[in-house]
Protein backbone atom coordinates (compact mmCIF):
# COMPACT_ATOMS: atom_id res chain seq x y z
CA UNK A 1 0.00 0.00 0.00
CA UNK A 2 1.05 3.60 -0.65
CA UNK A 3 2.19 5.44 2.46
CA UNK A 4 0.61 8.79 3.17
CA UNK A 5 2.92 11.80 3.63
CA UNK A 6 1.61 12.12 7.20
CA UNK A 7 3.00 8.65 7.94
CA UNK A 8 6.55 9.49 6.92
CA UNK A 9 9.09 10.10 9.66
CA UNK A 10 12.85 10.55 9.81
CA UNK A 11 15.65 11.73 12.08
CA UNK A 12 17.91 14.45 10.69
CA UNK A 13 21.40 14.93 12.10
CA UNK A 14 23.86 16.93 10.03
CA UNK A 15 26.85 19.23 10.36
CA UNK A 16 27.80 21.46 7.44
CA UNK A 17 30.86 23.67 7.04
CA UNK A 18 30.01 26.58 4.73
CA UNK A 19 33.19 28.56 5.41
CA UNK A 20 34.33 28.43 1.77
CA UNK A 21 30.92 29.51 0.50
CA UNK A 22 30.46 33.12 -0.61
CA UNK A 23 27.01 34.62 0.05
CA UNK A 24 25.88 38.05 -1.14
CA UNK A 25 22.37 39.38 -0.47
CA UNK A 26 22.76 43.02 -1.64
CA UNK A 27 22.48 45.49 1.22
CA UNK A 28 21.52 42.86 3.79
CA UNK A 29 24.13 40.13 4.14
CA UNK A 30 27.59 39.51 2.76
CA UNK A 31 29.88 36.61 3.61
CA UNK A 32 33.14 36.25 1.77
CA UNK A 33 34.75 32.91 1.09
CA UNK A 34 36.92 31.90 4.04
CA UNK A 35 34.78 33.55 6.73
CA UNK A 36 33.81 30.80 9.22
CA UNK A 37 30.21 29.61 8.95
CA UNK A 38 29.02 26.25 10.29
CA UNK A 39 25.51 24.87 10.59
CA UNK A 40 24.62 22.05 12.97
CA UNK A 41 21.15 20.57 12.54
CA UNK A 42 19.28 18.07 14.70
CA UNK A 43 15.66 17.62 13.73
CA UNK A 44 12.81 15.15 13.43
CA UNK A 45 10.57 15.00 10.39
CA UNK A 46 7.00 13.83 10.86
CA UNK A 47 4.97 13.95 7.68
CA UNK A 48 5.10 17.49 6.27
CA UNK A 49 6.47 18.96 9.51
CA UNK A 50 10.08 19.35 10.65
CA UNK A 51 10.80 19.83 14.35
CA UNK A 52 14.16 21.47 15.05
CA UNK A 53 15.26 19.97 18.36
CA UNK A 54 18.81 21.27 18.65
CA UNK A 55 20.34 23.40 15.92
CA UNK A 56 23.12 25.96 15.85
CA UNK A 57 24.53 28.49 13.42
CA UNK A 58 28.11 29.57 14.07
CA UNK A 59 29.45 32.54 12.12
CA UNK A 60 32.91 33.62 13.29
CA UNK A 61 32.42 34.00 17.07
CA UNK A 62 28.64 34.41 16.78
CA UNK A 63 26.44 31.52 17.92
CA UNK A 64 22.70 31.34 17.26
CA UNK A 65 20.70 28.43 18.71
CA UNK A 66 17.48 27.48 16.92
CA UNK A 67 14.42 25.47 17.95
CA UNK A 68 10.89 25.16 16.63
CA UNK A 69 8.88 23.78 13.74
CA UNK A 70 8.54 24.28 9.98
CA UNK A 71 5.57 22.72 8.22
CA UNK A 72 3.94 22.68 4.76
CA UNK A 73 7.07 23.39 2.61
CA UNK A 74 5.08 24.76 -0.37
CA UNK A 75 3.64 27.51 1.86
CA UNK A 76 5.85 27.25 4.95
CA UNK A 77 4.30 27.75 8.36
CA UNK A 78 6.98 28.81 10.82
CA UNK A 79 7.17 28.65 14.57
CA UNK A 80 10.84 29.28 15.31
CA UNK A 81 12.72 30.47 18.39
CA UNK A 82 16.30 31.66 18.48
CA UNK A 83 18.68 32.28 21.34
CA UNK A 84 21.93 34.20 20.95
CA UNK A 85 23.96 33.88 24.18
CA UNK A 86 26.67 36.31 23.08
CA UNK A 87 27.12 37.99 19.71
CA UNK A 88 30.31 39.91 18.93
CA UNK A 89 28.96 43.01 17.17
CA UNK A 90 32.30 43.82 15.51
CA UNK A 91 32.28 40.41 13.80
CA UNK A 92 28.57 40.65 12.99
CA UNK A 93 29.06 44.01 11.28
CA UNK A 94 31.47 42.37 8.85
CA UNK A 95 28.56 40.24 7.61
CA UNK A 96 25.97 43.04 7.49
CA UNK A 97 27.03 45.86 5.13
CA UNK A 98 24.71 48.47 6.65
CA UNK A 99 26.42 48.12 10.04
CA UNK A 100 30.01 48.49 8.86
CA UNK A 101 29.93 52.27 8.55
CA UNK A 102 29.06 52.57 12.26
CA UNK A 103 32.24 50.82 13.49
CA UNK A 104 30.26 49.07 16.22
CA UNK A 105 31.90 46.86 18.85
CA UNK A 106 30.63 45.26 22.05
CA UNK A 107 28.23 42.41 22.63
CA UNK A 108 24.56 41.56 22.17
CA UNK A 109 22.49 38.88 23.89
CA UNK A 110 18.83 37.98 23.65
CA UNK A 111 16.06 35.83 22.25
CA UNK A 112 13.82 36.05 19.20
CA UNK A 113 10.81 34.30 17.73
CA UNK A 114 9.33 34.13 14.24
CA UNK A 115 5.85 32.77 13.59
CA UNK A 116 3.33 32.76 10.76
CA UNK A 117 3.28 31.75 7.11
CA UNK A 118 5.82 32.70 4.48
CA UNK A 119 4.41 33.64 1.08
CA UNK A 120 6.97 33.19 -1.71
CA UNK A 121 5.10 35.62 -3.97
CA UNK A 122 4.83 38.40 -1.39
CA UNK A 123 8.32 38.06 0.07
CA UNK A 124 9.43 38.59 3.66
CA UNK A 125 8.10 42.14 4.04
CA UNK A 126 4.51 41.34 3.02
CA UNK A 127 4.10 37.78 4.29
CA UNK A 128 1.86 37.36 7.37
CA UNK A 129 4.78 36.86 9.75
CA UNK A 130 5.24 38.03 13.33
CA UNK A 131 8.66 38.71 14.81
CA UNK A 132 9.19 39.12 18.57
CA UNK A 133 12.59 39.81 20.14
CA UNK A 134 14.15 40.86 23.42
CA UNK A 135 17.77 42.00 23.28
CA UNK A 136 20.44 43.57 25.46
CA UNK A 137 23.49 45.29 24.02
CA UNK A 138 26.62 46.79 25.53
CA UNK A 139 28.46 48.96 23.02
CA UNK A 140 31.62 50.91 23.91
CA UNK A 141 31.36 53.25 20.93
CA UNK A 142 29.36 53.97 17.79
CA UNK A 143 31.36 56.06 15.34
CA UNK A 144 29.79 57.18 12.09
CA UNK A 145 31.06 59.78 9.63
CA UNK A 146 28.43 61.07 7.19
CA UNK A 147 29.50 61.70 3.61
CA UNK A 148 30.99 65.17 3.18
CA UNK A 149 28.79 67.85 1.60
CA UNK A 150 30.16 69.49 -1.53
CA UNK A 151 31.11 73.13 -0.88
CA UNK A 152 28.45 75.57 -2.02
CA UNK A 153 25.85 72.79 -2.22
CA UNK A 154 26.90 71.91 -5.77
CA UNK A 155 25.24 68.86 -7.23
CA UNK A 156 26.96 66.22 -9.32
CA UNK A 157 27.04 66.93 -13.06
CA UNK A 158 23.84 65.95 -14.82
CA UNK A 159 21.84 65.65 -11.59
CA UNK A 160 18.83 67.86 -10.89
CA UNK A 161 17.92 66.24 -7.59
CA UNK A 162 19.38 67.06 -4.21
CA UNK A 163 20.98 64.23 -2.31
CA UNK A 164 18.79 62.90 0.47
CA UNK A 165 20.22 63.12 4.01
CA UNK A 166 21.74 59.88 5.24
CA UNK A 167 19.82 58.08 8.00
CA UNK A 168 21.43 57.89 11.44
CA UNK A 169 20.36 54.24 11.78
CA UNK A 170 20.25 51.49 9.16
CA UNK A 171 16.95 51.00 7.37
CA UNK A 172 15.96 47.36 7.89
CA UNK A 173 13.18 45.45 6.17
CA UNK A 174 10.17 45.43 8.52
CA UNK A 175 7.82 42.47 8.81
CA UNK A 176 4.08 43.02 8.89
CA UNK A 177 4.18 42.49 12.66
CA UNK A 178 7.19 43.12 14.86
CA UNK A 179 7.69 43.70 18.56
CA UNK A 180 11.26 44.32 19.67
CA UNK A 181 12.28 45.22 23.21
CA UNK A 182 15.86 46.49 23.58
CA UNK A 183 18.05 47.56 26.50
CA UNK A 184 21.07 49.48 25.25
CA UNK A 185 24.16 50.77 27.01
CA UNK A 186 26.47 52.85 24.82
CA UNK A 187 29.72 54.44 25.98
CA UNK A 188 29.69 57.15 23.32
CA UNK A 189 28.06 57.97 20.01
CA UNK A 190 29.96 60.04 17.45
CA UNK A 191 28.12 61.31 14.40
CA UNK A 192 30.23 63.83 12.53
CA UNK A 193 30.89 66.62 15.05
CA UNK A 194 28.15 65.44 17.40
CA UNK A 195 29.27 63.43 20.46
CA UNK A 196 26.94 61.84 23.02
CA UNK A 197 28.46 60.01 25.99
CA UNK A 198 27.19 57.36 28.40
CA UNK A 199 23.84 56.64 26.85
CA UNK A 200 21.48 54.13 28.43
CA UNK A 201 18.13 53.46 26.85
CA UNK A 202 15.19 51.09 26.81
CA UNK A 203 13.25 51.05 23.58
CA UNK A 204 10.18 49.21 22.37
CA UNK A 205 9.26 48.81 18.72
CA UNK A 206 5.68 47.69 18.23
CA UNK A 207 4.78 47.54 14.54
CA UNK A 208 1.59 46.14 13.08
Amino acid sequence: PTRRSSDLSAQINSQTDLSQLAVDIPGLFEKKSGVPLKVSLKAKQQGMSINLTQSEIKASSTIIKLRGTISEPQAPRLNLNAEFPKIDLANLSQLIPKLRAYKIGGTLTGTAGLSGQYDFKKGIESSPLKFVASIKAQIPEINYSPSPVVAGGAESEGSNQKKKPEPLLPQWPILKEARISADLKVGSIKYGDLVIKKLGAHSLLDHG
